[in-house]
């Protein structure tokens, strides 16, 4: 394996690991009566791509555009 395969692979295991975190953070009680929008506009300002906010929050990307678009004015 090279060292640029070994780089990749760590990189994809901590994006893996943040992802997880996340989902576990947003499903603990403080946050589990929060509406979807303070939870994704939460994962933005925690530079999640909005890809990965939609998969965490059980919601379409375009929802989730929105709401950035939405909460940044």
């Amino acid at each position: 394996m090279s060292k640029e395969d070994y780089l990749e692979q760590v990189a994809i295991s901590l994006s893996q690991l943040s992802r997880f975190q996340a989902y576990t953070i947003l499903n603990q009680d403080p946050w589990v009566d929060r509406t979807n929008g303070e939870k994704i506009f939460f994962l933005y300002q925690m530079n999640f791509s909005n890809n990965d906010i939609a998969l965490i929050v059980g919601t379409t990307l375009g929802n989730v555009k929105k709401e950035i678009s939405i909460r940044k004015k």
